[in-house]
C-alpha cells in the first residue's frame, strides 16, 4: 500500500508507491496496444466518469476518466497517522485519475476543436468538485503532462486529477499569502496582478474577454506561463461553459504557439486551485490559475539546494517571443 512520509525538517509530504515502478513507458504506442485507445477499454479500470461520443470523433466516448492503473495512492480506507521514532507517516490513501481526453491517439492540446477542449476542462472541473465533496480529501491537483521529459510515460492525450488528504505545503503557502495580502491591503493578489500587468503590457502573451496569460514577474524556468481568469475566481470548480469555452481558445493559441517555437516540447500543466466550498484548502481571497512550463531547460544543485532559480530567459523578452508565435494564429 502506498505512504506518506513527512520530511522532518521542512515539513513537507512525499509519496512512497511501489506500484508507479510498474506503469508502462511507452511514447511510440502503436494504437493496438495503447490502453487508452478505442477497442482497448478492457485494458484499464472501469470509468468514474463518460462523456459520449459523437460522430465527429468516431466513437461511443468522447472524454473517459478512470482511475490510474498503477496509483501514487489508493482510494480504499481511511488516512491513518503513525510514527516512526521522530518520524510522522500516513497510509496513502487518495485518489489518482487518469483523463483520457480524446479517442483520437495523436489529438492534444494544439489540435482539439475548442468546443472539445471546453469538454475536457469541463470533465476537470466536475471531477475537481467530485473529489473535494469526499471528507477524506483535503486538495485535489489537476495536471497534465505532455511529451517525454515531462513525466508522461505514454503518448496518447490524457491528463491526471489526483487528490490527497492533506493541504500540500507549497499550497497552504500560496493560500496564507492571499489572504495575508487581503488582509492587508483589502485586495485580492492576483486580480492585482492583472490590473498592473494589462496595464504595463509587458509579459501579456494573450488574452481574451475572459483569461489572460502572461510570463511571470519573477519566473523560475524559461518560458514559464501563467493563465488567470480575468474576473476574481477561487476555485477551477466554479469554471462554467461559456468560460471554459474562452479558457479553451486560450490553451489551444499557447499550445500551438510552444509547437510553432520547439516544434510541440515537452511541458507540465498544473492547475493551481482553492477548495470550490469552506474547507482546509479554501480560501475567498485566493484566485486560481493554471501554470504551463516547457521543459526546456533542467535546474541544478543550486536551485535544488536553496530553491531559488536561475533563469536565462529575461520574463519580459519571453513574453515578447511567445506573443509572436500565439498571435500567429490570428493572421
Amino acid at each position: 500500500m502506498p505512504e506518506f512520509r513527512q520530511n522532518l525538517v521542512t515539513g513537507e509530504w512525499v509519496i512512497l508507491a511501489q506500484e508507479r515502478a510498474k506503469r508502462p513507458h511507452d511514447h511510440g504506442a502503436e494504437r493496438s496496444r495503447c490502453p487508452f485507445c478505442p477497442g482497448n477499454e478492457e485494458r484499464t479500470p472501469d470509468p468514474v466518469l463518460v462523456v459520449d461520443g459523437d460522430a465527429v470523433l468516431g466513437c461511443d466516448w468522447a472524454i473517459r476518466v478512470v482511475p490510474n492503473k498503477f496509483p501514487a495512492l489508493t482510494p480504499e480506507g481511511t488516512p491513518t497517522e503513525g510514527h516512526v521514532g521522530p518520524y510522522s507517516t500516513m497510509t496513502g490513501v487518495g485518489a489518482h485519475d487518469v483523463v483520457v481526453e480524446s479517442p483520437v491517439h495523436d489529438d492534444g492540446l494544439a489540435t482539439y476543436a475548442v468546443e472539445h477542449l471546453a469538454r475536457v476542462l469541463g470533465v476537470w472541473a466536475e471531477r475537481h468538485n467530485q473529489l473535494f465533496r469526499d471528507p477524506r480529501f483535503k486538495y485535489v491537483q489537476i495536471l497534465k503532462n505532455h511529451g517525454q521529459g515531462s513525466g508522461a510515460s505514454l503518448g496518447h492525450p490524457h491528463s491526471q486529477i489526483i487528490a490527497v488528504p492533506f493541504v500540500p505545503a507549497q499550497v497552504d503557502r500560496e493560500l496564507i499569502r492571499a489572504e495575508e495580502y487581503h488582509r492587508s491591503r483589502g485586495t485580492c493578489m492576483l486580480c492585482d496582478l492583472i490590473e498592473h500587468e494589462m496595464a504595463d503590457g509587458n509579459r501579456i502573451v494573450y488574452s481574451n474577454d475572459a483569461f489572460i496569460a502572461v510570463t511571470p514577474f519573477a519566473s523560475k524556468m524559461p518560458f514559464e506561463m501563467w493563465i488567470l481568469p480575468m474576473a476574481h475566481s477561487r476555485s477551477f470548480g466554479q469554471l462554467d461553459q461559456g468560460s471554459a469555452l474562452l479558457l479553451a481558445d486560450a490553451l489551444r493559441a499557447i499550445a500551438n504557439g510552444l509547437r510553432r517555437g520547439w516544434g510541440d516540447p515537452p511541458f507540465n500543466l498544473v492547475v493551481h486551485t482553492s477548495a470550490p466550498a469552506d474547507g482546509p484548502a479554501a480560501c475567498a481571497s485566493y484566485h486560481w490559475r493554471i501554470d504551463i512550463v516547457p521543459r526546456l531547460v533542467s535546474y541544478g544543485g543550486f536551485e535544488m539546494g536553496t530553491g531559488v532559480f536561475i533563469n536565462a530567459a529575461i520574463p519580459e523578452d519571453a513574453a515578447r517571443y511567445l506573443r509572436a508565435l500565439v498571435s500567429a494564429d490570428a493572421c
